[in-house]
């Protein structure tokens, strides 16, 4: 049984590269078993040699309950997110009360669990616990445990859809359309748009980075693996067991707010001490591709004056990149990019994926 009070299906592909993301790629496409078929699906590459495969987006770019939040995170972080507190405290109720044939009362250390925080408070100490019918007759302890145990929540994944499925689309349309409604009142660069607007794309990146399983823009991740983890002798798989709950958090306060973290630590420099440039390709040059690591970081000593900072492909036909400035995030820049400069940036975007490329043409414009 999986924790949650409403008609949510949780869903086991559970996407870190957002589908409507995607679709901004999506064309008819064909692949090598069956050449004479087409569909509606992206090219998808792994390296710059060959032909693109064409896969439908549904296909691609997930991972096995990527956001499901299990027990063995939860003890981690149990007490510190409200909705996914609120995710568990349910679920145990409904074993409680509804999985077995009688209602069933829980204590532990001789006191009852019967407040929210009761639970909160005696969780590390489940093993423990004694369970009893109305009538004083023990309860199958075992069953009961295993139960709870194999709670979940899926309060991040349904987070994550109503932020990106729902709304990226719209919100990156009415970014692109603010940015060149001014450009055709404005004969010069930056272009002013409403804050709020610049705001909510810069909101979008880091969701974007966050989300992804490979999160690390800043090396922070492997430096607390490599500098603390790793040299008092953990195994890999403890290390991971510390560091996902902090992967969690990181997209708990992204999606239900909440102070503390990279994402609200990056969102506050970055309106703070960036600007922003937004690329349009000309007709006739080729288009930007995007990468299981759509918004990505890169630094060059050689380039440091014109392409540090951080890349986001919106489409085929744009491309967002944010980098230091000093006149206000609404103050973005606009700037067309034929094909020589947009083949330079999709060199920077397959030297930023980690596994897979996708394009909307079968060949890879790099």
């Amino acid at each position: 049984m999986d924790a949650g009070k409403d008609d949510y299906m949780p869903t086991t592909r559970q996407h870190f590269v957002p589908k409507s993301y995607l679709k901004a790629w999506e064309t008819s496409v064909r692949n090598s078993h069956e050449p004479t078929k087409r569909f509606e699906g992206v090219y998808v590459f792994t390296d710059k040699a060959g032909k693109g495969e064409g896969r439908n987006t549904k296909s691609i770019l997930w991972s096995q309950s990527l956001y499901t939040v299990k027990y063995a995170d939860y003890l981690y972080i149990h007490g510190k997110y409200p909705e996914i507190d609120n995710d568990f405290i349910y679920g145990i109720r409904e074993v409680l009360c509804n999985d077995f044939l009688k209602p069933i009362n829980a204590s532990y250390s001789g006191n009852s669990i019967i407040s929210d925080q009761n639970i909160l408070d005696s969780l590390v100490y489940l093993d423990d616990w004694d369970f009893f019918y109305n009538d004083g007759t023990v309860a199958p302890k075992k069953r009961i445990i295993n139960q709870i145990k194999n709670l979940s929540s899926q309060c991040l994944e349904k987070g994550l859809d109503d932020v990106f499925e729902k709304s990226w689309a719209a919100t990156r349309d009415s970014f692109i359309s603010a940015v060149e409604k001014e450009v055709k009142n404005k004969k010069t660069s930056p272009y002013c748009i409403p804050r709020e607007k610049a705001e909510q794309m810069v909101r979008f990146f880091y969701s974007m980075l966050c989300r992804n399983p490979e999160f690390d823009s800043f090396g922070i991740y492997t430096k607390v693996k490599d500098r603390i983890l790793r040299p008092v002798g953990l195994t890999e798989e403890l290390i991971e067991e510390i560091m996902r709950p902090q992967w969690i958090g990181e997209l708990y306060r992204m999606v239900f707010g909440g102070s503390g973290g990279f994402f609200n630590l990056g969102i506050s420099q970055t309106f703070q001490a960036c600007q922003m440039i937004l690329f349009q390709r000309y007709a006739d040059a080729c288009h930007f591709i995007t990468s299981d690591n759509p918004s990505f970081r890169y630094i060059s000593m050689v380039e440091v004056q014109n392409h540090n900072g951080f890349y986001f492909p919106l489409g085929p036909d744009y491309l967002l990149m944010i980098a230091k400035g000093k006149d206000g995030i609404e103050k973005v820049d606009y700037r067309f990019a034929d094909d020589v400069t947009v083949r330079m940036i999709n060199r920077k975007i397959y030297n930023s994926k980690t596994k897979l490329l996708v394009a909307n043409q079968r060949y890879l414009p790099i």
